[in-house]
């Protein structure tokens, strides 16, 4: 049957609650900086741990992901909730992966890791679909997208440019673009079509800021149509079920690159959608496994639609 049409209405409805009760202050300052005056909340559809918690959670339920959370410091799992396993070993990692695959019961995965400096992680599923066995991605990528932008439902321009444009007008200007709903210096359509710009000048430095303003939108949109272009790549590359052989190519492989040496920064794009130049490594891999009961998973699902036992069970690095 597959997850998808729960994780859908989840990725247009994310629930907030969890990363309001789990981000630190720190991470909480980084989004309002960057985002301005926007309800930094909105971004909770593209937090990567909150992407990967929502598959899980209904998938396993709250109940099995909590006992999940409380294994993190071992290795092995033996009354069926499932596996928390880190590898350092990219041949132990692709050796029990493929097995994984292998499997013939619906089942869950996670995987969490620090590529270079970037911690990110995502989440995939298998199932049977019309006889045949199949695999699912399902991931955002913080301020990059959201879940709905990689699986095709929402546009990440609509996502992405008032970040962008936020981000360049604090580098030209020193101020945010907005300070809040009642003093913002500008709307987003007076950006895009040049109504106004935060310094206006006087006739001597007119021409100047004209200037700077022109070169400030041709780099926003720049970024914007690469960063769009990123996204859409993995969306496109991902976001469609799959089967066995193409989830070992495109999923498995690049990972066990990275875990044995680095993966290249091409790869990793088309995996994270996350734009890398350099190759990629990580020291370390963390992978939750854990089969599900299709009998079950509405229950999960109307679960955490109703933010019953809130963020039980939320899976880190460490």
């Amino acid at each position: 049957m597959g997850l998808m049409r729960y994780v859908k209405t989840l990725a247009l409805n994310p629930p907030i609650e969890i990363w309001k009760s789990k981000a630190p202050e720190n991470v909480i300052q980084d989004s309002i900086d960057a985002f301005g005056y926007i309800n930094i909340w909105e971004q909770a559809g593209s937090i990567c741990d909150l992407v990967s918690y929502i598959v899980m959670r209904i998938a396993l339920g709250a109940d099995r992901m909590e006992r999940l959370e409380k294994l993190q410091g071992s290795n092995d799992l033996a009354d069926g909730a499932g596996s928390v396993r880190r590898f350092t070993d990219s041949n132990a990692f692709s050796q029990y992966m493929n097995t994984w695959v292998e499997s013939d019961s619906p089942g869950v995965v996670q995987f969490k890791f620090a590529a270079n400096d970037d911690v990110h992680t995502f989440a995939a599923e298998r199932y049977t679909s019309d006889g045949a066995k199949k695999f699912q991605v399902y991931q955002g990528y913080q301020g990059g997208y959201r879940l709905s932008d990689f699986l095709g439902i929402t546009d990440p321009k609509a996502f992405l440019l008032p970040r962008i444009m936020n981000e360049k007008v604090h580098q030209h200007y020193n101020k945010p673009l907005w300070r809040d709903n009642a003093t913002k210096s500008m709307t987003q359509h007076d950006f895009e079509f040049n109504k106004e710009c935060p310094e206006k000048g006087t006739s001597k430095d007119a021409e100047k800021v004209r200037k700077q303003w022109a070169k400030t939108q041709q780099e926003v949109f720049k970024e914007l149509n690469d960063q769009v272009a990123a996204v859409k790549q993995t969306s496109n590359h991902l976001r469609e079920e799959m089967g066995a052989d193409a989830f070992k190519s495109d999923v498995i492989s690049p990972l066990s690159s990275m875990v044995q040496g680095g993966a290249t920064g091409a790869a990793y794009q088309r995996l994270s959608g996350h734009k890398a130049s350099d190759t990629v490594t990580c020291g370390r891999i963390l992978v939750v496994t854990g089969n599900y009961d299709d009998s079950k998973i509405e229950a999960n699902f109307r679960s955490l639609l109703s933010r019953d036992n809130i963020s039980r069970g939320f899976i880190s690095l460490d």
